[in-house]
């Protein structure tokens, strides 16, 4: 009994060496965080840098290839266009540029035909609006002089004259109506034809 008496003091004074070690935990523990997160944002700049550097070499890559091509430049001049690449050896580079020439030639054959559908088209300056125009003065002109003879008849029949001295007064309304009637008839023909050259917005 008298030994574990003795023993408590000693292990009352044990918390005091274990806060003493706990405490050298936790500094060391803090340090190495320290280093961790110094080890850390190395290597973020290290992987930003790559990225920039990386990201500059493809843009530089895409500017060369979307320029527009000479006629010597050939798909296999990789080594001079894309120095420090390996595009040429991709697949799909070489494919690529086989399209590119077609659309070029297709590009150029459109040319063609338009030049050729312009000389095709004769010697026509006029645009389409002029052309427009001058088919409408020449159907006002038509549809004028269809009126000013059909105005003739008109006149001709309200200034008319029967059979003269003694004349049957029904024969001179007669006459008189069928020239009426001839010169309305014949103003009503022309009009129609040329309301049927007329665009049907006109006629609306």
């Amino acid at each position: 009994m008298s030994r574990q008496v003795l023993a408590v003091p000693k292990i009352l004074k044990q918390p005091n060496g274990d806060a003493k070690e706990i405490k050298e935990f936790r500094s060391k523990v803090a340090a190495d965080q320290r280093h961790i997160k110094t080890l850390w944002q190395q290597r973020w700049k290290e992987v930003e840098t790559k990225e920039t550097d990386r990201r500059n070499e493809l843009t530089s890559v895409l500017v060369q290839a979307l320029q527009p091509s000479t006629e010597q430049q050939t798909l296999h001049d990789t080594s001079t266009m894309y120095r420090n690449t390996k595009i040429g050896n991709n697949p799909i580079f070489e494919v690529t540029g086989k399209i590119n020439t077609k659309c070029q030639s297709m590009i150029s054959d459109y040319k063609s035909f338009e030049a050729m559908i312009t000389q095709m088209a004769g010697e026509q300056n006029d645009s389409v609006t002029d052309t427009w125009l001058k088919d409408v003065q020449e159907a006002e002109e038509k549809l004028a002089m269809g009126q000013e003879v059909a105005l003739r008849k008109v006149k001709k029949v309200l200034m008319g004259k029967g059979n003269g001295h003694g004349g049957d007064e029904e024969g001179e309304y007669a006459g008189l109506n069928y020239e009426l009637y001839k010169g309305l008839s014949y103003a009503e023909r022309g009009v129609k034809r040329m309301v049927k050259g007329l665009p049907k917005d006109e006629m609306d």
